[in-house]
């Protein structure tokens, strides 16, 4: 059973629940109206669903019905059920028919590690799209999942939440994520503010690059260092042969060389002209995906395509060298863009085609944003 959080929490979450309906109410024109919780349910309401249900409701979800006896339209279309619709009607009904129906056509069960018995899963939000967010309360017990944990219905769908707070509390975390890009563009969420009138510099994204990375457990921070001089920047550029991107030279200016478990190793210049460290990335890309293909052949047996070599694609390239990554080598085109050289040459052969990185600015903001996003959905 799921733990009890107090009607302080729950009306802490709501709050901020509905906070965040009126956000987007104000940011789509009014596409998904703003709504409310229903008053909390009677103790007689509490006990007729029990006795309806034939067992006690979960201690966790029975406190959430007491502060809001359901939600018409809580999250865009999908609908928090109240004390009247649990075990009577069309809205439970059709929603435990479509899990039956889910579990009857998929390994639903198997993925989550639970037996396959659908009444184990108690209708707990319908929805007016499809089978898309509906959500149930798990009734059973696993290895996998206790009583009360909470499962949201959906096509690629194989998480277990240990409890309904827990899934709106996070519900409501990328709600409000997405809000924040939406009122003040790209990336506020991670800084805060509308960074397009006043980007950040360079130097300040390293910095929050090292704070973010300071807050995620097991990961060593982000390693700053010194800036490059004017001279040593020249010297690469003399080097090259070429005007240096201007953005990979504000990087270095910063910090000449960074290391980050989400980035890799981004090359000082000293390592650029050395070219020792980008050859060692080279070998070690090459290993790592010799043994991705070994593991392919033994589970699928062998293939005709051609066997990736990451020298000849690392050689073909006009890129400057940026970074080494686990199996990975990243580079600036002369555009000024980020791009992974093998997993470039890895889509190419697999017909397939991935987004760019963007530029050496928009790529350092994606991996903050990226940090970010971790560090909010553990908090």
């Amino acid at each position: 059973m799921a733990e009890p959080v107090g009607m302080h929490a729950w009306r802490q979450l709501l709050d901020a629940m509905i906070d965040n309906k009126q956000r987007h109410a104000s940011v789509d024109d009014g596409l998904y109206p703003v709504t409310h919780p229903n008053p909390g349910a009677t103790e007689e309401q509490l006990r007729a669903t029990e006795e309806r249900l034939g067992r006690p409701l979960d201690p966790q979800y029975r406190e959430f019905l007491g502060v809001a006896d359901g939600w018409e339209s809580y999250h865009f279309s999908t609908n928090l059920l109240g004390t009247s619709d649990i075990g009577v009607g069309d809205r439970w009904g059709e929603t435990a028919r479509t899990i039956a129906q889910w579990f009857g056509e998929t390994d639903t069960a198997e993925d989550l590690g639970v037996a396959d018995d659908s009444t184990q899963f108690a209708p707990i939000a319908d929805t007016g799209n499809g089978y898309a967010g509906c959500l149930y309360l798990y009734t059973g017990q696993s290895d996998e999942a206790r009583a009360g944990s909470v499962f949201r219905l959906d096509i690629d769908s194989r998480t277990m939440w240990p409890d309904l707070y827990s899934y709106l509390h996070h519900e409501n975390l990328e709600q409000g994520m997405y809000l924040a890009e939406q009122e003040m563009g790209p990336h506020a969420r991670t800084w805060g503010r509308d960074i397009r009138s006043s980007p950040p510099t360079m130097a300040e994204i390293v910095a929050k690059l090292a704070e973010l990375t300071a807050l995620v457990k097991s990961v060593t921070p982000a390693q700053r260092r010194p800036g490059a001089s004017q001279s040593e920047l020249n010297l690469l550029t003399a080097h090259l042969g070429a005007a240096l991107d201007s953005e990979h030279r504000e990087l270095l200016a910063a910090s000449n060389g960074l290391t980050s478990s989400y980035i890799g190793e981004v090359l000082s210049i000293g390592q650029i002209l050395d070219g020792s460290r980008w050859r060692e990335g080279i070998l070690s890309a090459q290993e790592f995906h010799d043994e991705l293909e070994r593991q392919s052949v033994a589970m699928f047996g062998p293939r005709t395509r051609e066997r990736l070599s990451v020298l000849q694609i690392v050689g073909s390239s006009s890129a400057v060298p940026f970074a080494v990554a686990p199996g990975e080598l990243l580079a600036v085109r002369p555009d000024g863009e980020v791009r992974g050289l093998v997993r470039d040459a890895m889509s190419e052969l697999n017909g397939g085609w991935h987004p760019p990185y963007g530029c050496v600015r928009e790529y350092l903001l994606r991996v903050c944003d990226h940090i970010w996003d971790q560090t909010a959905r553990n908090r």
